[in-house]
């Protein structure tokens, strides 16, 4: 027997209570789990990101203008709008051990006088890990503490050669200068 033959057979409110029930979706009331099978408590969602840090990733020049502009912005590790002094590591009176840069004054639209540009730095020292450590965990830290934080580059590997992170020069001596 077809199913319009059953249906037609079927008193009306019987017809329609099959039909109400055939068509319209039943969702299922299942608890999805919130925990590892095997643990005992609850656990927040998590992300897991697949991403691509092999060669030459990790060891590419981050920004490939051949010239430094100091119009540019060039973003890494270093404020671009911040002139930065170089300090020398510390003689054990300081927790800070490692040679780093510190910020010192505000630049004039990237520009600075007797001190080094933190555009410039992020021109000339950012692999392509940099920036990407720096927007996923803020950077790799050498130094960590409650009142000290130094942010490493990536090791430099030559792996390549220099195509990869080729030797770069500024000639223009307004730039140099600044």
């Amino acid at each position: 027997m077809s199913t319009s033959r059953f249906i037609a057979r079927l008193s009306s409110a019987g017809a329609a209570a099959l039909i109400a029930s055939v068509m319209s979706p039943s969702s299922a009331q299942t608890q999805l789990a919130d925990k590892p099978v095997l643990a005992s408590v609850s656990v927040p969602g998590n992300l897991a990101l697949a991403l691509s840090v092999e060669y030459p990733t990790a060891v590419s020049n981050a920004h490939t203008d051949a010239n430094y502009n100091p119009v540019n912005t060039y973003l890494g590790y270093f404020d671009p709008d911040k002139c930065y002094d170089y300090k020398l590591a510390a003689n054990g009176t300081n927790a800070i051990n490692v040679d780093h840069f510190v910020p010192a004054a505000k630049a004039a639209s990237h520009v600075c006088s007797g001190k080094w540009s933190g555009n410039f730095l992020n021109w000339a020292t950012m692999q392509t890990i940099d920036p990407f450590r720096w927007a996923l965990t803020g950077g790799y830290r050498v130094v960590d503490t409650a009142t000290a934080t130094v942010l490493e580059k990536a090791y430099a590997s030559g792996q390549g050669g220099t195509g990869n992170f080729p030797d770069r020069s500024i000639t223009n001596s307004t730039i140099i200068a600044g």
